[in-house]
């Protein structure tokens, strides 16, 4: 829309470039379906800053340019990639915290630039990307907690909450997956099992307490 609107040189040169990221950032994950999975997140996170940034370049541009509507749209896409950010990558503040700011920079220097009316707009601005870098943050916070939370609710299901070992219910359930492997031609042909007992337990616990039965246990 910007090139069509503006026809010039840098208009298109951004739209080539957009097409070009865009593409590399969907094909990515077909041609490295078995590459590490953190470093295919990190790539595709890499590839995803490129764009975005590259969108507030092209915004400031478009300010520059001076056409009233291609400003708008333009600071209207600002925001609105900073506020998915806030969201889309809470689990990485740090990455969203730097693009955002990459992003937001270009357009608020413009702005700020030519003064009188648009500073105000640049203020407001940088007011708006402060406020949703302090949602990406607590946004990350409830994030954490929840993930723990979650941890914590497994661990009480599947663990014994003395020993930290397996419980009898996840202990049983894993077992069936394992002999579900023991068929001909499955992915576990042999499976063993040791079994340990502790003789004269009884005894640590009559004689010292249970505390020095849940110690030795640990």
């Amino acid at each position: 829309a910007v090139a069509s609107t503006s026809r010039e040189p840098w208009a298109w040169t951004w739209a080539v470039m957009t097409t070009v990221i865009v593409g590399w950032r969907a094909a990515y994950p077909l041609f490295a379906r078995h590459a590490d999975p953190e470093k295919r997140l990190f790539r595709i996170l890499q590839v995803s800053a490129l764009l975005f940034v590259s969108f507030g370049l092209g915004s400031a541009a478009s300010i520059a340019h001076g056409d009233f509507a291609l400003s708008m749209m333009s600071l209207t896409g600002v925001l609105g990639i900073v506020a998915g950010l806030s969201s889309r990558w809470a689990s990485v503040p740090r990455a969203a915290i730097v693009t955002m700011t990459l992003t937001s920079i270009p357009p608020v220097a413009v702005l700020a630039s030519h003064g009188g009316p648009e500073m105000g707009a640049a203020i407001v601005m940088v007011l708006l990307v402060l406020s949703i870098v302090a949602f990406t943050l607590q946004n990350h916070d409830y994030l954490l907690s929840a993930s723990q939370a979650e941890e914590d609710l497994r661990l009480l299901a599947q663990t014994d909450p003395l020993t930290g070992l397996l419980n009898r219910i996840e202990l049983e359930r894993q077992l069936v997956e394992a002999c579900s492997g023991l068929q001909e031609g499955g992915p576990n042909p042999r499976l063993a099992v040791l079994y340990m007992d502790l003789d004269g337990f009884k005894a640590i616990n009559d004689e010292h307490g249970h505390a020095a039965g849940d110690a030795l246990l640990k």
